[in-house]
């Protein structure tokens, strides 16, 4: 009965969960309490489904909600080093206040300070990491210490987010060298004509042609968003993907050109693409109505889906059917194929609202599908 929508519209991230326990109603008020806290932002609360206890139904309602950012930042404690550039990236779990985190006093190797040192700082991806170049450093000579141990640890102090909130005391944060080449780190098929790709670091130089797709698409955008490349494909004219995110029954990937050569895409430190990488899709595409039609019965009317639906996610009061009420629903063995329970018979023609979100098994959400006046 409750769905909560980030700043952008989306659903909340699934690392956000609320547990039964988690959730406290007394009379009027509802408490829910998250399994971690939220980041401040503004947020979405879509209440549908509510009943007082004389049974009358809550309209759906969406509530805007602020949250102050009071969250300590993290520092990740895994980190980059570019060898052949010199320079380890350490990144953070938000955006930093820049002061701290070009603050070479913040940071040490050993008993050694970088203030120490002749190393310098710069920050990075739009705030959330901080890249420290020890091209120079004469007291921390980098390559001696990745002969040894084949890493680096530099100790992080407190430093503060955007907000001001302070990180714990001190973190260690274990760098190793970047190698193998960038890779294709994940690919969704967001929506029936889009294909959206993240690269495991981000492109200084992009080329298209380094990449192929199994579906032909009309155009590619590219950009780099909190240090990772993403490529956008739109699919050609007349081209689309079923809503289990296939081509034509056949899974749709995005690879790397095998020949290791011809590759000209880089990041700022001249590391390629990997030759040959490759991901499938995931899907991540609502499910659609693909069929209405009457039941056994003039009182029942079945509704195909193009997949599996959660039917955890859908009750008698997700879909309306105009000039009727629904008073019941059960479901085919697969989940695919839903029947509606009328209160009257239904007429020569039929207009079905979902009024609820439902979600499929990939908890893809659908939203606002009707068929309008389909006849039977």
């Amino acid at each position: 009965n409750y769905t909560f929508l980030d700043a952008s519209g989306e659903k909340l991230a699934d690392e956000y969960s609320i547990e039964d326990e988690d959730f406290k109603v007394d009379n009027d008020k509802v408490t829910i309490e998250f399994n971690k806290a939220l980041p401040g932002s503004t947020y979405t609360v879509v209440i549908e489904g509510v009943k007082d206890k004389a049974g009358n139904e809550i309209d759906k309602v969406s509530v805007p909600v602020t949250v102050t950012d009071t969250t300590r930042p993290e520092v990740t404690t895994t980190g980059v080093i570019y060898k052949d550039a010199k320079i380890v990236k350490i990144s953070f779990s938000e955006v930093m206040n820049s002061d701290d985190i070009l603050n070479l006093g913040n940071y040490a190797v050993g008993t050694t300070y970088l203030s120490d040192d002749k190393v310098t700082a710069s920050v990075t991806d739009g705030g959330k990491a901080v890249l420290l170049n020890f091209k120079n450093a004469e007291k921390i000579k980098l390559d001696d210490i990745l002969e040894g141990s084949g890493e680096i640890e530099i100790t992080v102090g407190r430093v503060r987010d955007a907000a001001g909130n302070y990180s714990k005391l001190s973190t260690t944060v274990v760098c190793t060298p970047f190698v193998g080449g960038i890779t294709i780190e994940s690919v969704e098929a967001v929506n029936k004509t889009t294909l959206v790709v993240k690269l495991s670091d981000a492109l200084n130089k992009f080329y298209k042609e380094d990449f192929e797709v199994n579906v032909t698409t009309a155009g590619v955008t590219f950009e780099n968003v909190d240090g990772k490349g993403v490529l956008t494909y739109t699919l050609a004219d007349g081209e689309e993907l079923d809503t289990t995110g296939k081509y034509k029954n056949k899974d749709v990937f995005v690879s790397v050109i095998a020949s290791e050569s011809a590759i000209k895409s880089e990041n700022a430190f001249g590391i390629k693409l990997k030759a040959n990488s490759s991901e499938k899709a995931v899907d991540k595409i609502p499910a659609e109505i693909a069929d209405v039609a009457k039941g056994s019965s003039n009182k029942e009317l079945r509704i195909t889906f193009t997949e599996a639906i959660n039917k955890d996610t859908v009750s008698k009061y997700t879909f309306t059917v105009d000039g009727n009420t629904v008073t019941g629903i059960s479901w085919d063995t697969d989940g695919k194929v839903l029947t509606l329970y009328l209160e009257k018979e239904l007429g020569s023609k039929v207009t079905v609202r979902q009024v609820l979100n439902i979600e499929d098994l990939k908890g893809n959400v659908s939203k606002d599908l009707k068929v309008e006046d389909k006849s039977l």
